[in-house]
């Protein structure tokens, strides 16, 4: 069995606590599904502590009973109306970011202006979502290259066992986390 470590996919998750940091946000929050991949959860980890290093408090980490838009609405609805409070927001995945967006908008808070968000993709939908969401993660293309080198190495002549790759971190910054584009 090959192990491969993917180092850039482990560590997403501290960049965006200091883009929402940076932004001037005290009180972040993550929202993931459940369950959790390990590099997901190696992304919500690396959040909630650099989080806790640059704030000085926990983020608040909102889980929804799955990776659906509606489960993650469903999820930060009810975070919301309980009282819980964030004015930055990190969803793991595009989609759970566009089922936040609407529990924000509906509970009639502004993005950014009361809650900056970050999601994970940059798919090709994320630019219009309404505003523009920021989006760090890695290049799915590059993650894509890179995994079919290997396997064809591994295929041609065997790879190396516990080989690590680096894919660079993308930041594409738009709106959603208050930065003009």
């Amino acid at each position: 069995v090959q192990t491969l470590l993917f180092r850039s996919v482990a560590t997403t998750g501290g960049r965006p606590a200091e883009i929402l940091f940076r932004g001037k946000r005290q009180r972040l929050a993550v929202l993931h599904g459940s369950p959790l991949t390990q590099s997901t959860r190696a992304r919500v980890d690396a959040f909630m502590q650099r989080s806790a290093q640059l704030t000085g408090n926990a983020p608040a980490e909102i889980i929804a009973e799955n990776l659906s838009e509606m489960a993650s609405y469903e999820a930060l609805r009810m975070f919301l109306k309980k009282g819980g409070k964030c004015d930055g927001l990190y969803a793991v995945s595009d989609a759970l970011a566009l089922g936040a967006y609407r529990a924000i908008k509906e509970r009639g808070l502004t993005i950014p202006g009361d809650v900056a968000v970050i999601g994970v993709g940059d798919y090709d939908i994320a630019p219009f979502f309404d505003p523009p969401l920021s989006c760090v993660g890695v290049s799915h293309r590059e993650l894509a290259e890179q995994a079919s080198a290997l396997l064809l190495q591994q295929l041609a002549r065997g790879a190396e066992s516990g080989r690590t790759v680096s894919v660079p971190l993308v930041e594409t910054l738009r709106a959603s986390s208050g930065h003009r584009e």
